[in-house]
């Protein structure tokens, strides 16, 4: 006996103490029960070259059942072939395209009482099944009824595993697919006629904005109609865009800063699919790190450079900021520095910039003969994390250089992220009320009532100074109140008045006062008054 060719829905074959039964090229879109069940004693069984397909919600289920209406109408979700004890030993299974829906999905067998979760496991277990194939395609709606939709799914597409696969010497099986097509080498009732497409995708990301990323792609072996391209970010969220031409983008903006690997899979009108991968996806943008202010270089002291040297006329030094102090060795993308020209002798320019790259032709501080002068400058760090600083003066010049942070482009342990503000706010104006701050002499300052405020961004302005000196902006030690940072911020000479841009950081908790104070020191000879205009806050990340 032979049943070759079929297409079932909504009903399953059974066998019981038969002896010889060929179950060959089937569609069997199986409902609660096996799609195919062998009992009893029988002998001479031959299940091949079948499709058994488990029905799902989201197709016409009123041909079939599905685990959760199988469920509710107290039905077992039985496994897609199942072969009696006393029929095992004479059944031979092999070929089979088991077409599955994920969780949807049943045990492929249950043979002489046990049931398998695995073709590989059924295989190793009994020695059948070694060419079965286990199906995630979408196969393509078939109508069985007039007047009905589509209630079976039958058509194959390119993907599907058994497209081009029947064993041709399979016992009963026949020459012509269910429609009478011919050749017939697919497994199942319905013969693959399209053509193997060769869709595949090629992309590259790039960023777009600090947090943003586009990644651009190509196609190649289109078929006619849309492809829809769906890109996976590697941070458990996707987008997709349908196309009908071979290029397009599509872009995401991440929640956090990081290195992500990226997915984009296309599927044609054929549900043919290809896929690529994009690894080490960086963010562009930075998460700040509060840190010191400390001294990272002293020309006059050898500090950062080994020697006691000034910057010589048009020329250069590298300084190394890796591993200075606490700033890490690698992964920092730039650091805030406090650059200070001291006591120049003829007019210049300072300009700092990544070691590997080429001089800019931008300045970071410009400085005057005779005077000592400060200005604050973010500079991406080049290779072996080293920057170079150039001074385009006539003479040799004393450079300072104080580190107040870094950026990384992954959020560290302390890093933080900045809150600008909409409108600059002025937080301290000494002329109005408090007077002049006197050289030599540390004020705390109460800045913020909140941990979680790492530093601020000031605009910090020294008016009407009475003699030669400088402001320095520090975290403010309650435990120390002698404890002056030896670095600066704002240089200043007599009767100037002098800005700079500083990332001020608060100190100890003042429970007095309740707050985290800032220290401002005047060093340097007679008084001057202060201005700090806030710009923004760096807060926990």
């Amino acid at each position: 006996m032979t049943l070759a060719g079929d297409m079932i829905a909504a009903s399953n074959i059974v066998a019981t103490g038969v002896h010889g039964l060929d179950v060959v090229g089937n569609t069997i879109q199986r409902g609660c029960e096996s799609g195919i069940d062998v009992e009893g004693a029988s002998t001479g069984v031959y299940l091949e070259n079948n499709v058994l397909e488990d029905t799902n919600a989201n197709f016409d289920y009123a041909m079939g059942g599905y685990p959760s209406q199988c469920s509710s109408d107290g039905d077992a979700w039985a496994p897609d072939i199942t072969v009696a004890a006393g029929s095992g030993g004479s059944t031979t299974a092999d070929y089979n395209d088991f077409d599955v829906y994920g969780s949807d999905a049943t045990d492929p067998y249950s043979w002489g009482g046990t049931s398998y979760t695995s073709i590989v496991g059924f295989h190793s277990a009994t020695g059948q099944g070694a060419r079965d194939t286990n199906d995630t395609s979408s196969f393509g709606g078939v109508y069985l009824r007039a007047n009905e939709s589509a209630n079976i799914e039958a058509t194959p597409t390119s993907q599907s595993p058994a497209v081009g696969s029947a064993n041709l010497s399979a016992p009963g099986e026949l020459s012509s697919d269910f429609y009478g097509v011919t050749p017939y080498n697919t497994r199942g009732a319905v013969q693959f006629t399209g053509s193997i497409p060769d869709l595949n995708i090629e992309a590259s990301a790039a960023d777009s904005s600090a947090y943003g990323v586009t990644a651009t792609f190509s196609l190649g072996g289109l078929n006619t109609g849309a492809v829809s391209v769906e890109a996976q970010w590697g941070d458990n969220e996707q987008s997709s865009v349908g196309v009908t031409t071979a290029t397009g983008q599509l872009q995401h903006s991440y929640t956090d800063l990081g290195t992500y690997t990226v997915t984009l899979i296309a599927t044609d009108n054929q549900n043919d699919t290809t896929s690529t991968t994009i690894s080490g996806v960086q963010t562009a943008g930075s998460e700040y790190t509060v840190y010191g202010p400390a001294r990272i270089l002293d020309t006059r002291k050898g500090i950062g450079t080994g020697k006691v040297a000034k910057i010589p006329a048009n020329g250069s030094i590298t300084l190394t900021v890796g591993n200075q102090g606490q700033i890490p060795g690698d992964g920092v993308s730039a650091v805030s520095l406090n650059l200070t020209a001291v006591d120049a002798t003829a007019n210049g320019v300072i300009t700092a910039y990544p070691v590997g790259e080429s001089l800019p032709s931008v300045s970071n501080l410009n400085y005057p003969a005779g005077g000592t002068i400060a200005n604050m400058a973010i500079v991406p760090l080049g290779l072996n994390n080293e920057i170079v600083l150039h001074n385009n003066g006539s003479a040799p010049v004393d450079l300072i250089a104080d580190a107040f942070g870094y950026f990384t482009p992954s959020a560290p342990s302390g890093s933080s992220a900045y809150l600008p503000f909409a409108q600059p706010q002025r937080v301290l104006d000494t002329r109005s009320g408090a007077g002049p701050l006197s050289a030599g002499d540390a004020y705390a300052w109460e800045f913020v009532n909140a941990s979680y405020v790492t530093a601020g961004v000031f605009n910090a302005t020294v008016v009407s100074p009475t003699g030669n000196g400088f402001l320095a902006v520090y975290p403010f030690e309650f435990s120390d109140q002698t404890a002056i940072p030896a670095t600066s911020n704002v240089n200043y000479r007599t009767g100037q008045t002098v800005p700079n841009l500083v990332f001020g950081t608060p100190g100890d908790y003042d429970s007095a006062h309740q707050s985290y104070d800032l220290g401002l020191y005047v060093g340097g000879q007679g008084t001057a008054q202060v201005i700090l205009d806030l710009f923004g806050v760096f807060e926990d990340a």
